[in-house]
């Protein structure tokens, strides 16, 4: 299984949009994605702005797919208009 942390700093002022844009990501991922397990995504508790995105995968594969299909591309390009600081991308393989 792999796991993916990816920790995003949205820019307060366009959190409104910014949830927009990844509720319809996490909607198509969820649906069309095989391979994907689950697919979450979280707000910080004592900064607002810190949104998490929570993942799990089958396997590699899976991953690489869903980072190729169209929602992703056209969406992910969408979502770094609302960023204050760069992502903190995090991927885990199970170890134990």
């Amino acid at each position: 299984m792999i796991r993916v942390i990816a920790k995003q700093y949205v820019d307060e002022r366009k959190m409104d949009a910014y949830l927009a844009v990844v509720k319809e990501l996490i909607e198509k991922t969820r649906a069309m994605d095989k391979g994907c397990i689950s697919y979450t995504l979280c707000q910080d508790i004592k900064k607002a702005n810190i949104m998490t995105f929570i993942e799990e995968w089958e396997s590699m594969e899976a991953l690489n797919n869903h980072m190729q299909t169209e929602h992703f591309k056209t969406l992910g390009a969408k979502l770094s208009d609302f960023y204050e600081a760069r992502t903190e991308l995090n991927i885990y393989k199970e170890y134990i």
